[in-house]
């Protein structure tokens, strides 16, 4: 590339560079000498090229959160979605513009990405991995976008955390039960949470499906949750079938009603994540119950429980609105359960005498 020269008609320092015509055309850069050569230093690759047309990391991940935000609107990404991105992504873009402000997409490295995490000493590997992957799906979005012409940290690999297989058993599950139950002087709303709880244990549903099912969605046997996490790859609802319990607590809780979200923390209200998981965060410190027992542990305590009791895998895989891959890989854990084991070991020997 050409090096900056100084106009001294016009007292600024510029750099010619050439165009697809072949002609060139005229970049100002500064009018120091300082600032032209730090401005031109940034906008050449390691072997001299023109860096053309690549947006500073920071506006890139600025129009792709933008971009965001506009999905959201239409509903096709959950407001839940865009907050988990901005805690992991915002970091990083106050950490490359003060370490090394004005870096241009193409210039990025994976070092960079490397030795930010470095500073982030309280995430967990899970959360690591989770913030490079957005970072990628940021550069692989502005790809098909045609903003950039390559991801720049495509081939960074990062070793993800330990899979959460935590099994909840019913002893814990009753002690959360018990104490979510709230105070007499608490109000109706605390004593809310329980119905969520039973359709946790019971139905092995993803907490978004909970809070999402809808009056709509009952018809009297099943639940038919037409916005669930799913639906734009299969493109139909999502049906769970309901345990005798599950019909007679839906039809409790859509009584007197005939819209409106099945599950309510207070009449003419709706779950968010962030309540429930409160909620829940709030009884489990209360029945002193494991830290690894979350909402969604509930969902791989229920498959656990469906293949010990002899189910196959492509049975519970379609119950539970996932894969056979999925299940084999994620949600079995019946490695844990040695006497289970055991058994099936048996049962092959009689089979075979």
């Amino acid at each position: 590339m050409r090096k900056p020269v100084f106009l001294k008609s016009k007292k600024i320092w510029v750099v010619r560079v050439p165009k697809p015509d072949g002609g060139l055309r005229q970049i100002t850069l500064g009018e120091t000498k300082k600032k032209a050569y730090e401005k031109w230093r940034l906008m050449t690759d390691s072997d001299g090229s023109v860096i053309a047309r690549s947006p500073t990391v920071v506006k890139l991940i600025g129009i792709y959160l933008e971009w965001l935000k506009g999905q959201a609107a239409l509903g096709h990404v959950e407001q839940k979605t865009i907050r988990s991105k901005l805690v992991r992504i915002l970091p990083f873009c106050k950490w490359i513009e003060r370490n090394h402000p004005g870096r241009v997409v193409s210039q990025l490295k994976p070092h960079h990405v490397t030795d930010w995490l470095g500073t982030r000493e309280r995430w967990g590997a899970t959360t690591r991995y989770d913030a490079v992957a957005d970072l990628k799906r940021v550069f692989n979005w502005a790809v098909s976008e045609g903003r950039i012409e390559k991801n720049p940290i495509a081939v960074m690999k990062i070793r993800k955390g330990p899979p959460r297989d935590y099994v909840v058993d019913r002893p814990e599950y009753e002690r959360l039960f018990q104490e979510s139950g709230g105070s007499k002087f608490a109000g109706r709303h605390c004593r809310t949470f329980r119905p969520v709880l039973i359709a946790l244990w019971q139905s092995g549903c993803r907490p978004s499906e909970i809070r999402r099912v809808t009056l709509k969605d009952f018809d009297g046997k099943r639940w038919k949750i037409k916005n669930h996490k799913n639906r734009k790859k299969v493109k139909r609802a999502r049906v769970v079938h309901l345990s005798p319990c599950l019909q007679t607590l839906s039809k409790i809780l859509s009584y007197g009603r005939d819209s409106g979200p099945l599950f309510q923390p207070q009449a003419n209200e709706r779950w968010t994540y962030e309540k429930m998981k409160q909620r829940f965060d709030r009884s489990r410190k209360k029945a002193k119950a494991n830290e690894k027992c979350i909402m969604y542990a509930f969902r791989h305590s229920w498959i656990t429980r469906a293949m010990l009791s002899g189910l196959d895998a492509g049975t519970v895989a379609a119950m539970t609105g996932t894969s056979i891959r999925m299940i084999d890989e994620h949600y079995g854990h019946l490695s844990r359960f040695e006497s289970h084991l055991e058994e099936a070991a048996r049962k092959v020997v009689r089979a075979a005498s």
